[in-house]
């Protein structure tokens, strides 16, 4: 297999060598091997399939520790995570939008609190 080092696999798989060594601490996306003299980690590059999906996952600010999970399963089951995942973040917008526009009607007196005295 082709290895090259973590800049390399960093532009390759469109990640910062930052975001790389976080994951490889956490057990998310290890590489292949770590030189045991000058600790520079070296990734296959067949691990970049592995990295877009990391991105792409955090990009829809899926936590790292269900990532970790996912990437264990089974396309299906990651499939469904996925989906549960976006289900659960949708619900939580629509309730951040609907709190925003109450909000704004308050302030701007379109909806004033009645006081409670």
């Amino acid at each position: 297999m082709d290895q090259v080092s973590i800049g390399e696999f960093a532009r390759k798989a469109r990640l910062s060598v930052s975001a790389l060594r976080s994951y490889d601490e956490r057990g998310l996306l290890v590489p292949a091997r770590v030189d045991d003299d000058s600790g520079c980690r070296y990734y296959d590059l067949v691990q970049v399939k592995d990295a877009r999906l990391v991105a792409m996952l955090r990009q829809i600010d899926m936590p790292l520790a269900a990532i970790k999970e996912l990437l264990g399963c089974d396309p299906a089951e990651a499939a469904r995570r996925v989906a549960e995942h976006w289900r659960q973040a949708e619900a939580s917008h629509a309730a951040r939008r609907a709190l925003a526009g109450y909000l704004v009607a308050r302030l701007t007196g379109r909806n004033p609190i009645p006081c409670m005295r």
